[in-house]
């Protein structure tokens, strides 16, 4: 699948915005060129076929980048069990994979 230019959200929750492709000069293999929203915004490569793979997360199959478009596109799912006087009602338009995703040390 081709990969088209625009900002791209990592499984982990980090933003990317792919520049453009290119050809390694040995291998012809395709590369995204991308740049991270974060931090210094440094510039990298990665060969196209990674880019696009599906891994596994947290037990469940996900992409591993997916542009912003398409994240857009899936439908906000409210937090179940969260009553509306909870300061967690204000998250409920949001795209929440799950709360503990959400709380862990490991979110970026």
């Amino acid at each position: 699948m081709p990969v088209k230019p625009g900002k791209y959200i990592h499984f982990k929750g980090k933003e990317y915005e792919v520049i453009g492709t290119a050809a390694h000069s040995e291998t012809l293999e395709e590369m995204v060129v991308y740049r991270a929203l974060y931090g210094d915004g440094g510039l990298w490569v990665r060969p196209a076929a990674m880019w696009n793979e599906v891994v596994e997360h947290n037990g469940r199959q996900v992409k591993q980048f997916t542009h912003e478009d398409e994240y857009a596109a899936e439908p906000a799912k409210p937090i179940v069990g969260v009553h509306n006087s909870s300061p967690l009602h204000l998250f409920s338009g949001f795209r929440v994979q799950s709360l503990e995703t959400l709380l862990s040390d490991e979110n970026p």
